[in-house]
């Protein structure tokens, strides 16, 4: 609870760095589920920060049970180059980052997303299936394989998260996978 505030990811920049968060599935209950924050204070603006075809999960807070994690906490409010879209993020208090044009604000439909076991595989009806960018696109950023090596897409389109949609039956699973 005491790394980055407690947050899932951090973002530590420096004058003119490029980070990216692609086809992730993140969660966790510390006080934001991503920050980003100039590393030593020689940031000028140039930074760009790509957040796109992830699933943000939100959860209760694990310091304050009587709030729940913010979405994205940037230390220089709209001073970084920001490009954040195809996102499904459910469940996250939403504070000085907003839903852009392509995200989804609703349950992603995952496996499992209890901490102690969670599992980020998608169900069926998900919002996250097929509704992704392009594999290659974003000059390559998008991978054209998941967390597993499935080869994107298996349906019409990519799947946002970290896991592909495979439509066959997981026998440990409550539906198909």
């Amino acid at each position: 609870d005491c790394r980055a505030g407690g947050s899932a990811m951090a973002f530590a920049l420096r004058q003119g760095n490029a980070v990216s968060l692609v086809n992730s599935t993140l969660t966790g209950h510390g006080d934001c589920l991503l920050t980003a924050v100039c590393d030593d204070s020689s940031c000028n603006g140039s930074e760009t920060i790509t957040l796109k075809n992830n699933i943000f999960i939100g959860n209760q807070e694990f310091m304050d049970p009587n709030d729940t994690s913010c979405y994205i906490w940037f230390d220089r409010d709209n001073f970084y180059n920001t490009q954040l879209d195809y996102n499904v993020v459910y469940g996250v208090k939403m504070g000085g980052v907003g839903l852009s044009a392509n995200d989804i604000s609703q349950d992603p439909l995952i496996v499992d997303d209890t901490l102690e076991t969670f599992d980020g595989h998608l169900k069926i009806g998900s919002p996250a299936i097929d509704s992704g960018l392009a594999a290659g696109s974003l000059a390559g950023l998008i991978p054209d394989h998941d967390l597993e090596g499935v080869t994107r897409p298996q349906g019409s389109g990519v799947d946002r998260g970290a896991y592909e949609f495979l439509s066959t039956v997981c026998p440990n699973c409550s539906g198909n996978t």
